[in-house]
């Protein structure tokens, strides 16, 4: 619905074209308009003079005549009202009030839209509920253009930008506000800085190419061995588009699964051990076992499937294994590879990593990345801190870039806590 009223809310906002200048009029931070029968035909999008709130009215959504208004709250309404903002929330605009007067729900054929401008990252517009005396939060898309617009049907109500608190508050860290499922920071001296969720059992998508990966070097049939891309390896949708007959060397199938996250390669290079595929996963499990990796289990070698799960307190032991292979190291650790392919096909290919943080990040030693709609956006990185090797862990972020947001605040967080210290 949102999406279809969009025209409304991002236009001009020129409401002369929608409502004669006499149906208008502003007193005290104070709009009212008239819905007259031609204005409702039409739809209406509303603003409030020197501010940046919008109330949308689309084309035949309201039954009967009414009128809009629209006005701000004073500053101490607003210091009033904070007291009713969810737990570790914040109001980040002024405190807006919208009426349509004699209007009920059900004279609404469609909600309405509201929209706030701001320069906040995220947030939400919530309303305040009176019966609860406390503000509760409504579904909200933030647009490029700064515009946070939310839905409603109430005919009557304050509504306000709401937004979270920061997670990373100095020296503390709320796991409850991270945008993701689990997280775990923690050292090779198993000195956990920040954790959530850790033993909870979620899909790990793509990290499974690094057991996939540590099985490989127990049957490594040679790194200049050149193998036969067939059907059978095909795995969209990160893939390398390989020609029919082209023969990659398995040292490049190697680097292609860990640097661009390539799932043909993956199951090329699995297929290049000549060990058969439900057997080749019983090793991945087999290892894990040992490894003590107790709530783990694999189902396939690309991390395709969502029934490969683990645990972040699982998964750092994997990354302790596996991050300590120089093969696995130094592949996980660069930012692209350029090989070409034998046979009458043979080709040039480039693949590119995955971890966009190797930019944005001093310090990190390797790396990897992995999704799956059903798993979100998860990513694992080895740094270093006083001589200990520092894992950050995130599984589920909300998107890409919160992944990437994440495992950076969570090392900066161990690196000033680490300074503090020993200042």
């Amino acid at each position: 619905m949102i999406q279809r009223f969009q025209w409304i809310v991002l236009a001009s906002f020129v409401i002369s074209v929608l409502i004669a200048p006499e149906d208008s009029f502003a007193v005290q931070q104070e709009r009212v308009v008239v819905l007259d029968r031609h204005t409702r035909s039409l739809g209406a999008t509303v603003s409030l003079p020197e501010t940046d709130f919008r109330v949308a009215v689309s084309p035949d959504a309201l039954k009967k005549e009414s009128r809009l208004i629209l006005n701000i709250k004073s500053d101490e309404d607003k210091e009033r009202y904070s007291k009713g903002a969810p737990q570790y929330h914040t109001i980040a605009s002024p405190i807006y009030q919208f009426d349509l007067p004699d209007v009920t729900p059900s004279d609404l054929r469609r909600a309405i839209l509201l929209s706030i401008r701001s320069d906040a990252e995220e947030g939400s517009i919530a309303f305040y509920d009176r019966t609860r005396e406390e503000w509760r939060l409504l579904p909200t898309r933030r647009y490029k253009n700064g515009n946070f617009v939310a839905e409603t049907r109430l005919t009557y109500s304050q509504v306000a930008l709401i937004k979270q608190a920061d997670w990373n508050i100095e020296s503390r860290i709320i796991p409850s506000l991270i945008p993701a499922r689990s997280v775990l920071l923690i050292d090779s001296a198993d000195h956990v800085y920040a954790k959530k969720a850790m033993r909870a059992r979620v899909p790990i998508a793509s990290i499974t190419k690094l057991m996939t990966a540590l099985v490989f070097l127990d049957h490594n049939p040679g790194w200049d061995t050149a193998i036969t891309i067939s059907a059978a390896d095909d795995a969209p949708p990160s893939k390398i588009i390989f020609r029919k007959g082209e023969q990659p060397r398995v040292r490049d199938l190697f680097k292609s699964m860990i640097i661009g996250s390539k799932n043909n390669a993956a199951k090329a290079l699995a297929r290049s051990t000549g060990i058969r595929m439900d057997l080749y996963v019983e090793l991945m499990n087999k290892k894990a076992s040992v490894l003590g990796m107790n709530s783990t289990r694999f189902t396939d070698v690309t991390g395709l499937s969502s029934e490969n799960v683990s645990t972040a307190s699982d998964i750092v032991k994997l990354l302790a294994e596996a991050f300590q292979d120089p093969a696995i190291r130094a592949a996980a650790s660069a930012q692209r590879h350029s090989f070409r392919t034998e046979g009458p096909a043979g080709q040039w290919h480039t693949v590119w990593t995955t971890n966009e943080l190797f930019a944005d990040l001093d310090g990190i030693r390797a790396a990897k990345t992995g999704y799956i709609s059903e798993s979100g956006y998860n990513f694992v990185l080895e740094t270093s801190l006083d001589g200990e090797r520092l894992y950050a862990l995130v599984f589920g972020a909300v998107d890409d870039a919160a992944r990437f947001t994440i495992a950076k605040k969570l090392v900066e967080h161990a690196r000033a806590l680490h300074t503090r210290v020993s200042l």
